[in-house]
């Protein structure tokens, strides 16, 4: 065992656990700096602007106003808002919302600060597990410049608005992480919660599928070999949190697919993503073509992933920028960029070059400070 001595020759603890409390300590530094630097910088947007936004409400942007009639009301009965009267919360799954509500009555803390508080803690720990994650795939440098890109990414404010992002970043890189290393029953639990946060979360039973091929091989799969069980165990959690919330819309409003038939009011119908991509590059404006170019990053980078054998966190980048264009192309940006594949291949791809990982970052700030600017500035939800 690599163990440290001091000057008098005492034996102090072992040298991976002092490297392993390091790690903790750097990547819990990283994530403090990155939230303050995101509350800093709209803050004085606020200000500087005379936006008016209330210090409590500073990130309560776009659907922020859903998740608080979840927080406050529960889901709704009827749809009742949008000029048409077609749009309910219905498409907003449950597990962000009513955790936040439930922590909010149990701790007596308004459910505003809770969403906040469970927000960013969700985003800190998922840093950690994601250095973890990355280290044993790319490295310890190349760990903490992943950490250092997701953490001050110009998206990086989903993870600390009230939405789903934080929550879902975590369980889908515990249940990546937990499989990768043969933890198959606790990789189920946090995917089934993950199909509870977000209706793309079911999807990440395939590159479950995938790694579990890796360990075991197709043959021993097939046969079901000793050794497998708690594989199918985790596979077959998965899909839990999606199915609980069918039933309870089933039983709430009597379609077990209101979440999908809701979507009408935002514009989404299910059809081809090419197809769709390929209209917002041809006929769309400069914002969908836009997010036709974050589609084409997304699936880029995903063929590279899977040609440097990260398949798995392939399969996630694709499935991930595939199935909400398949919806709308609008939503595609928010989707594919807060994927933590992403940074692995960012990090991937500057593996042998300190130089270039500098200049990302000194690149990623003011593309930073621009997104949260026009965020603060946009629709407002007051609470």
């Amino acid at each position: 065992m690599d163990v440290v001595q001091d000057m008098t020759g005492m034996t102090q603890v072992p040298g991976w656990r002092r490297a392993l409390r390091s790690d903790l300590a750097w990547v819990l530094v990283v994530g403090l700096a990155s939230r303050i630097e995101l509350y800093l910088l709209a803050w004085l947007f606020n200000l500087h602007f005379d936006l008016g936004r209330d210090f409590s409400t500073l990130l309560c942007s776009w659907d922020c106003g859903w998740y608080w009639s979840i927080f406050a009301h529960g889901y709704q009965l009827q749809p009742d808002a949008h000029p048409a009267g077609d749009a309910a919360n219905w498409a907003f799954f449950p597990l962000f919302p009513y955790l936040v509500r439930w922590f909010s009555q149990a701790s007596g803390v308004g459910v505003y600060a809770s969403a906040m508080l469970i927000t960013n803690v969700s985003f800190i720990i998922a840093l950690v597990v994601l250095h973890a994650y990355a280290r044993a795939a790319l490295g310890g440098p190349t760990a903490r410049f992943v950490v250092i890109a997701l953490a001050f990414s110009p998206f990086a404010l989903y993870f600390s608005a009230p939405y789903t992002e934080a929550l879902y970043l975590l369980l889908m890189v515990a249940a990546m992480h937990l499989a990768q290393t043969g933890r198959w029953v606790g990789a189920g639990l946090c995917a089934a919660a993950l199909s509870g946060t977000r209706n793309l979360g079911v999807f990440i039973v395939l590159p479950m599928l995938m790694l579990g091929v890796a360990q075991f091989g197709w043959r021993r799969l097939a046969r079901v070999a000793e050794g497998t069980e708690r594989f199918y165990l985790g596979l077959a959690l998965a899909p839990l949190g999606l199915f609980g919330y069918m039933l309870f819309l089933h039983l709430h409003v009597g379609d077990a697919l209101a979440f999908k038939h809701v979507q009408v009011a935002w514009g989404g119908t299910v059809g081809n993503p090419l197809a769709v991509i390929a209209d917002a590059v041809w006929h769309g404006d400069a914002y969908a073509r836009y997010c036709a170019v974050s589609a084409g990053v997304g699936l880029g980078v995903g063929v590279w992933l899977y040609r440097r054998g990260l398949r798995a966190e392939a399969l996630i980048l694709i499935i991930g920028t595939l199935i909400p264009a398949s919806v709308r192309v609008a939503s595609v940006p928010r989707y594919v960029f807060t994927l933590f594949p992403l940074y692995l291949a960012l990090g991937l791809a500057l593996r042998e070059s300190p130089r270039a990982q500098w200049l990302v970052f000194a690149a990623l700030l003011p593309l930073g400070g621009f997104t949260i600017a026009s965020w603060v500035a946009q629709k407002t939800y007051m609470i």
